[in-house]
């Protein structure tokens, strides 16, 4: 099992679980993602992200990959946010041809690859901010 890869940030920095088997869309993400203020908690698989969101407050949001290996792969790591983490907005990673996750929430949203790291940060930002402003009225 790989070790979760934390990316260094500042302590007001939201924390996106980066839930994907390719470490070097990990680091797609911690590069990309950083300039916007974002700080990247990257697991292999579904099990460690379920271990992570069960106790890690911290995380803003989660981009999932719809290829996960293992018995908990993307639809079943979907479902279990939706039950116990329903506040938080999912990213939806696939690549050109794959199905994608349908979920009624507007806390989901699908981008295909080659990802576009702007557009996810300005859907992040729209996200932290629609959860803000409800947070304050």
């Amino acid at each position: 099992m790989d070790m979760p890869t934390k990316s260094p940030r500042p302590q007001s920095a939201p924390i996106i679980l980066v839930v994907e088997k390719n470490p070097s869309t990990w680091r797609l993400f911690t590069d990309g993602l950083a300039p916007y203020g974002f700080s990247i908690l990257a697991v292999g698989n579904g099990a460690e992200a379920m271990e992570i969101l069960g106790k890690e407050n911290g995380v803003r949001a989660v981009f999932l990959n719809l290829q996960l290996p293992g018995d908990v792969n993307a639809l079943v790591l979907a479902r279990w946010i939706a039950v116990n983490r329903p506040d938080l907005p999912v990213i939806c990673g696939s690549e050109a041809g794959t199905p994608q996750i349908g979920h009624s929430s507007a806390n989901y949203r699908n981008f295909g690859e080659p990802y576009d790291i702007a557009a996810i940060a300005e859907h992040l930002s729209a996200c932290m901010e629609q959860k803000a402003a409800v947070t304050s009225s």
